[in-house]
């Protein structure tokens, strides 16, 4: 099938623009939830879809159907992926930033930076469930989830961290390999420590 997408192999920084749709539906797709599970609904809503996906679900919208379709694919959070799917129309996915993702209703810090990490070469970092986790392994008092209002200190603590444990390494490299650690409930630590 053409909408297949593989949230254990996000890094991709030579995707199209349908590619590119199709990797921010995951993004948006995946917050709070299982990423297998969303990426299998998400192949379930394109399942009729021939076109660029955010563009072809904008149109089923239009057509007053995008809740119906949201509900058929059992992906959950109906109201908040209307509103991101609504708000991402007139986006410019491959050259949007932080702050313009992050003014879509139903996009946080952690989805605009997961997106990005992941199409581009920045230096931001995804304060997930796992990250988190992993930090408080060297830092006392890390809340979770990160309010927004603090989110760009921490996001400088994680990477200053990652910088000083993983000397050299890509920032997605240690992201995705604290993410599968983190499914595993292994502690992930750098070779030196080991």
């Amino acid at each position: 099938m053409k909408w297949v997408v593989d949230p254990s192999r996000p890094l991709n920084r030579s995707r199209d623009g349908e590619q590119l749709q199709l990797f921010w539906l995951l993004c948006i797709a995946v917050c709070g939830k299982n990423a297998d599970m969303q990426a299998r609904c998400l192949q379930n809503l394109l399942q009729d879809c021939s076109a660029y996906p955010l563009d072809w679900l904008l149109a089923e919208d239009r057509q007053g159907k995008l809740e119906s379709r949201l509900r058929a694919s059992r992906i959950g959070q109906y109201t908040r992926l209307m509103g991101a799917i609504r708000g991402s129309q007139g986006i410019v996915l491959a050259h949007a930033g932080v702050e313009d993702l992050e003014r879509i209703p139903g996009v946080g810090p952690k989805t605009a930076r997961f997106f990005l990490l992941y199409t581009r070469n920045v230096r931001v970092a995804v304060l997930d469930r796992h990250v988190i986790r992993w930090l408080q392994q060297w830092f006392e008092g890390v809340p979770y989830p990160v309010p927004r209002k603090k989110y760009r200190q921490w996001e400088d603590i994680v990477l200053w961290t990652m910088e000083q444990l993983f000397p050299g390494r890509m920032v997605e490299d240690v992201d995705l390999e604290i993410w599968t650690q983190g499914r595993r409930s292994i502690t992930v630590l750098p070779k030196a420590l080991i």
